[in-house]
């Protein structure tokens, strides 16, 4: 995700990516397709793609030190 692009995501997505991350902190991996089916249902509004949340949740995650399984495709767009 350009950072340009990144910039445009709003603080209650922000929050809601940072709020999982911390939930998993005793789980050295994160699957992106859980992260998108979560995030999906606790923000049912959102407009980023799935793609777009994918993108996001590695940055973080990564930024954070957790592995990422990339096991979603991220199909809605």
């Amino acid at each position: 995700m350009p950072l340009s692009t990144e910039s445009c995501i709003s603080p209650e997505v922000r929050q809601a990516v940072m709020r999982y991350l911390s939930e998993r902190l005793d789980d050295p991996t994160i699957s992106t397709d859980e992260a998108v089916k979560t995030l999906r249902q606790r923000l049912p509004e959102c407009a980023l793609t799935d793609r777009e949340i994918i993108d996001l949740i590695a940055k973080k995650a990564a930024e954070a030190g957790f592995n990422i399984n990339f096991d979603g495709d991220g199909r809605k767009t």
